[in-house]
């Protein structure tokens, strides 16, 4: 019997493992205590919208000073929400800056003996927030919290303004990416008179992602209430034994004055540990183990720190849930039964909705899942927290989905030498800016952001509302790499507190193949390709910030026999779409010989744990075809026939190490002739309605729980 846990990295030919906690969190989750206090700023806000993509009209006018509920085009905002969902057209597609306001009270009692942080969990895309006309922090980068204490900045009155300036537009240089180009161009000029069919200021604006870009404030706004000297950052890391090592640390001017005391307690509150040590080590005899669904309970401990002064007064408490986990590879081994699946609905867009999420894990708990990918992007925290509770494995994925611009060193054509000079330029800015980062820490955080814009050279025409008057176009372009991984880090020490974490995906839909051009060397190749997709770089950042969990990306077009990565990865993740994408209409026959095929070779070349990660079809509700044609109810059916067929024989032949169609329900994209209002490859409708296949999908899974789990 073979066990994973603690920091062990997972054998290459083995399954996938369930491993402990992650490493030191960056931002802790929110503690709401006897201690502690939350303010929530939910609610309705004053909101108002600068013209599409204007020059910057807020920031250098002094908005944050004005009263916006005043402005003539004002209205109201309720936070959370997607701003493209509560009005006409142009609110829909509106690119770049809007604008929220709110007064809030805030009790004295609160003023008197405390600090206060401002947390937000989800702004997309680029945020600056001010308290009563004082800039108090910015962030870039949507699906991720982050926080400022205030306590400076508020008044002593407790009477508040809060202004969050909001930026949507993404470029090539952020993560995800979009390309923004204007459609005149200066060849259209004639003696002096631009003969181009369109109007002044017009552009294109084209992401390489299937979603709809939902923007604004996403997630919850809240004030957290924190007594001067407070614990501050942790971390635990646990094994199957029952053993773990902690740590926390406390941020004050009396933090070497105060007494601590650590306990961990179980499910029914009894002390089963504790220790006057803020950094530690214990055991827990005969400890209960967190499982995922259908191999056991998904079992839960609490480790609660408390500070007192030296009077003996308890000043602060912090308490997180935890949990005791191994799978078993030879006796009881975790095959992944899970799905794809979008944090999105009707009239909610892409912000968190307790409702929708009850609604989404419940449907969860009937279909027999027990793992998710969390596609595209990082999810909320309360999502992360239930899923602990329902026992849900979660495969973690980043915002780091179908780079593309690093391509373009590759479309310069055959100019081998062009390329090497490319390449070489390219890591030499990168390593520059790494170097200077690693030395500044925080503070040395490249200002690509000042969100002025990037000008189209002899134009004539107003900048778009990009980014950084301070940065000029190539530091934005050494920018990119970086973003990625400082998403990386703070996406793992947000998640730290998520015991259910199954692995690291670290980019999705990625072309990591042999290009056309001519170039001499597979080591040449390889380094290109490392500028292209970004991604050994990222993988040795991820194993050094948490070496207790695999890593993965998600295959799209590569195939085995041209795959330049997976010889890095721990996990191979491969999205196919056989009668669909590829060989579109053939028989349910033809698509289990193509899958099984594929990830045979898959395996046989690299021999290691793979899952499939997407395969399916559309689906338009209503569209019946007998015989079968593409994006009705019978022809869903017959593909995802031949897909099963496959994956039993991959399974039973332990060539994969788990399955998720795609994905959970229909959602939004942008417009295009290939979307008829969104994708439609749900198990269910948008509006979580289930289709014939969703019905397939429950039996298969309760069958396979059934098999696997007994």
């Amino acid at each position: 019997m073979y066990t994973v846990s603690g920091n062990m990295r997972v054998p290459a030919a083995l399954l996938l493992p369930l491993i402990a906690l992650p490493l030191l969190s960056a931002i802790q989750s929110i503690q709401e205590n006897e201690i502690r206090e939350r303010q929530s700023l939910n609610g309705l806000w004053s909101f108002v919208r600068e013209p599409r993509n204007s020059v910057d009209i807020g920031l250098p006018n002094g908005w944050k000073d004005e009263n916006l509920s005043k402005f003539k085009n004002a209205t109201s905002m309720p936070v959370p929400s997607s701003f493209n969902e509560m009005g006409d057209k142009d609110l829909r597609d509106h690119l770049g800056w809007v604008w929220y306001e709110r007064y809030v009270d805030i009790p004295l009692r609160v003023l008197a003996n405390n600090r206060v942080f401002i947390r937000m969990d989800s702004v997309m895309y680029y945020a600056i927030v001010f308290v009563n006309g004082q800039e108090a922090t910015r962030h870039e980068g949507g699906h991720l919290p982050f926080e400022a204490e205030i306590t400076p900045l508020l008044a002593p009155d407790g009477h508040n303004k809060f202004t969050i300036a909001v930026n949507n537009t993404l470029s090539l240089d952020t993560v995800p990416q979009a390309e923004f180009v204007y459609n005149k161009k200066e060849w259209n000029i004639i003696d002096g008179r631009n003969t181009s069919r369109y109007p002044d200021g017009a552009f294109t604006y084209t992401v390489p992602f299937d979603f709809f870009h939902y923007s604004g404030v996403l997630r919850p706004v809240n004030l957290l209430i924190r007594p001067k000297t407070f614990i501050d950052e942790y971390k635990i890391d646990t094994n199957s034994k029952g053993e773990f090592n902690y740590t926390f640390t406390v941020d004050g001017e009396d933090r070497k004055k105060v007494r601590s005391t650590v306990r961990v307690k179980d499910a029914d509150g009894n002390t089963v540990f504790e220790s006057k040590e803020l950094v530690s080590s214990g055991q827990v005899e005969g400890a209960q183990l967190w499982f995922p669904r259908g191999m056991g309970a998904p079992y839960l401990y609490t480790i609660e720190a408390e500070l007192r002064d030296s009077t003996g007064t308890r000043i602060d408490v912090f308490r997180e849930t935890f949990g005791f986990r191994a799978v078993y590879i030879n006796g009881k081994h975790l095959y992944c039964m899970g799905v794809g699946w979008h944090e999105e609905s009707p009239i909610r867009g892409r912000s968190f909705d307790r409702v929708m999420m009850s609604k989404d894990l419940s449907l969860f708990d009937w279909l027999g899942i027990n793992c998710f990918r969390t596609s595209h992007y990082p999810y909320a925290e309360e999502t992360m927290r239930e899923a602990d509770r329902r026992g849900l494995a979660v495969i973690v994925e980043q915002v780091h989905q179908e780079i593309t611009s690093r391509s373009r060193i590759i479309a310069q054509g055959n100019d081998h030498e062009g390329l090497q000079s490319a390449f070489r330029d390219h890591l030499e800015c990168i390593e520059r800016a790494v170097r200077f980062r690693l030395v500044q820490g925080r503070k040395g955080i490249l200002r690509v952001n000042e969100l002025s814009g990037v000008k189209e050279p002899d134009t004539g025409l107003a900048p778009p509302a990009l980014w950084d008057i301070a940065a000029d176009k190539q530091a934005m372009q050494q920018e990119q790499r970086l973003q990625v991984a400082r998403c990386t880090k703070i996406i793992i020490a947000e998640g730290q507190d998520h015991r259910r974490l199954l692995l690291r995906m670290i980019a999705n839909s990625m072309v990591t193949t042999r290009n056309t051009t001519k170039i001499t060397s597979n080591l040449e190749l390889k380094k290109i390709i490392s500028i292209l997709t970004l991604s050994p770089p990222l993988i040795d950042l991820m194993h050094k910030l948490d070496a207790s969990r695999p890593v993965t990306l998600v295959h799209g077009q590569t195939r085995y026999w041209n795959d330049y990565l997976s010889d890095l990865l721990d996990v191979i993740c491969i999205n196919r779409y056989y009668g669909w994408y590829i060989d579109m209409g053939v028989p349910p026959e033809q698509i289990e010989s193509d899958l099984y095929y594929d990830i045979s070779m898959w395996r046989e070349k690299f021999k290691k744990p793979i899952m499939i990660t997407e395969y399916g079809a559309e689906n338009i509700p209503g569209v019946l075809a007998e015989p079968s044609l593409a994006f009705s109810t019978q022809y869903q059916q017959e593909v995802f026939q031949g897909n099963h067929r496959a994956l039993d024989r991959l399974r039973k032949e332990g060539k994969i190490t788990g399955e998720m169609p795609w994905v959970f329900a229909d959602f939004m994209t942008y417009m295009s002739t290939t979307r008829v209002g969104g994708n439609h490859k749900g198990l269910f409708t948008r509006d979580r309605q289930p289709k014939e296949v969703a019905y397939m999908m429950k039996i298969r899974y309760d069958a396979l729980h059934a098999e696997l789990d007994g």
